[in-house]
């Protein structure tokens, strides 16, 4: 799976991932409330913010553009690209 940035944080999927069902304003906010209480879980606990982009998709799948599953694995294949560029910079600075 491939992830592509554009602009201001906004993350589009790869070609091939199925768009899940528009959801209702009820589940929008039901969703809504679910990610408030994993962050004020997350705050208590000492965990820093959710980053901008994990943001940005948190608010794909709360307007129903993403699932569950596909906001995971995007932030998995982010990560992983962050991590690859931060040890790519880390070389070329120990040499």
């Amino acid at each position: 799976m491939s992830v592509s940035r554009h602009g201001a944080g906004v993350v589009h999927c790869a070609e091939g991932m199925k768009a899940p069902p528009v959801l209702d304003a009820l589940e929008r906010a039901a969703r809504r409330e679910a990610l408030a209480a994993a962050g004020r879980s997350c705050e208590q606990e000492g965990l820093p913010p959710p980053s901008a982009m994990a943001q940005a998709l948190y608010q794909r799948w709360i307007d129903g553009e993403l699932t569950g599953d596909q906001v995971a694995a995007l932030l998995v294949a982010y990560h992983r690209g962050q991590a690859q560029a931060s040890e790519t910079a880390g070389s070329g600075a120990a040499s």
